[in-house]
């Protein structure tokens, strides 16, 4: 596929390793990173598992921990704002599409200052 696709570049088929050559067991002493939903630990477990030769580390990767932990939060403080604004959003129009989701909110902060700042420049 690559020759066919990239006929003007044979150095590419270089960088290709031969079939006889891949052979999972060199992961060992490397490191697996997966997201942190299941199906993709499960997978990395599983994975693992077939490495016989050595020890190989697992990681979460931390990015979407942090999303996970973010979300968790969010979802937190937009149930507070929803509680404590309840009577004030039943007077705004639901045109206006106002909202108290701590995501949308955020969303439309940076928005408002890319907008700004378009102006600016």
């Amino acid at each position: 596929m690559t020759s066919r696709e990239f006929p003007d570049r044979p150095d590419l088929l270089e960088l290709i390793p031969s079939v006889s050559n891949i052979d999972i067991n060199k992961l060992v002493n490397g490191t697996i990173t997966t997201d942190t939903c299941n199906s993709a630990q499960k997978i990395r477990r599983i994975l693992v598992e077939y490495i016989t030769d050595g020890v190989v580390h697992e990681q979460d990767f931390m990015h979407h921990l942090q999303n996970v932990w973010i979300n968790g939060a969010s979802k937190v403080v937009s149930a507070f704002l929803y509680e404590f604004l309840e009577n004030s959003l039943e007077n705004i129009s639901s045109f206006l599409r106002v909202s108290p989701d701590l995501g949308h909110i955020i969303r439309s902060f940076h928005r408002s200052r890319q907008e700004i700042q378009r102006l600016d420049d």
